[in-house]
């Protein structure tokens, strides 16, 4: 289980089958609407359906890429994560989203109507480790461009 401490929440998931809870999830990737359980839709992040990514595939850099990002339970909307078993709320089939998150312009950081989102307790954004091992506070007003670029592995940034 891997809890901020900032975040309140029951050490189990209610939204989640009771699974324990998690407030770092993967990074999908970025600039991609959901996560998908579809391995005809991979994600462009280090994280998504049966993916092989080393870090020597990170082209972008391991201090300017994405691994793990914040997603705080929250009463009311937001589903928060789970350690470490894609499953829906009912417990009875695969959400990726219960694992891992996307950086997406539909889906910016505190956006707690978007399950798929990252998210926090903290003022202003949510913390993200870095392919270096690094952690970083991310802004929640980052430009979405940006956002996008460091949830993949591509050397855009």
């Amino acid at each position: 289980m891997t809890l901020c401490p900032s975040d309140s929440s029951a050490e189990t998931n209610r939204f989640y089958a009771g699974y324990a809870t998690s407030n770092y999830p993967a990074v999908h990737g970025g600039g991609i609407q959901a996560v998908s359980d579809d391995l005809d839709h991979q994600g462009n992040g280090v994280f998504s359906e049966a993916s092989s990514v080393t870090l020597d595939d990170i082209a972008g850099g391991r201090g300017s890429t994405f691994l793990l990002g914040e997603r705080s339970l929250t009463p009311t909307g937001n589903a928060g994560a789970i350690w470490m078993r894609s499953i829906n709320m009912s417990g009875t089939g695969d959400d990726g989203s219960a694992v891992a998150g996307i950086c997406d312009r539909s889906a910016m950081i505190n956006d707690f109507t978007n399950a798929d989102a990252f998210s926090s307790s903290h003022v202003g954004g949510a913390h993200f480790v870095m392919a270096d091992g690094s952690v970083r506070f991310v802004n929640e007003t980052i430009q979405s461009a940006i956002y996008e670029s460091l949830a993949t592995i591509d050397d855009d940034k």
